[in-house]
């Protein structure tokens, strides 16, 4: 479990509230607690704001979910980011599944494509901040 806290910032525009990234494992639980925006999702390059709804929970699908059912379900990447004038606080839980399970494709999940997704990793170096990053991410072989 994860409790995230983001204190108002008058400048939203010259901080980072999560970098963007995907979900590594199975799912992602969200409670957006409070009601106010803050989550945003990629797609098709823009960043779309997913709005907080009474009682509700954000699902994100992980990148081994998306492996696992050999891209059925995708995993999306998302970022977080801050309000001029409110804080925002949010609970996220993480579902993942056991090691010996392995990290492959169940093949016969999906006849009607010749792609499999297959474990390979690729790691992407970066710098956010003056802050080094390492970051594991999975490619699509055919």
């Amino acid at each position: 479990m994860r409790m995230n806290y983001y204190p108002p910032c008058p400048q939203p525009e010259l901080a980072i509230g999560l970098t963007p990234h995907s979900d590594f494992g199975g799912l992602t639980i969200l409670l957006q607690i409070n009601k106010v925006e803050g989550l945003q999702i990629n797609k098709e390059e823009r960043w779309i704001s997913v709005k907080p709804l009474p009682n509700a929970f954000v699902v994100n699908v992980g990148d081994v979910l998306e492996i696992m059912t050999n891209g059925i379900y995708r995993s999306v990447d998302h970022r977080a980011v801050v309000n001029s004038t409110k804080k925002r606080l949010s609970i996220a839980t993480f579902h993942d599944p056991r090691s010996r399970v392995g990290n492959r494709p169940n093949i016969e999940l999906d006849h009607s494509t010749d792609t499999c997704f297959v474990q390979k990793w690729i790691y992407v170096w970066g710098t956010c901040g003056g802050i080094s990053f390492k970051e594991a991410r999975w490619k699509t072989i055919s």
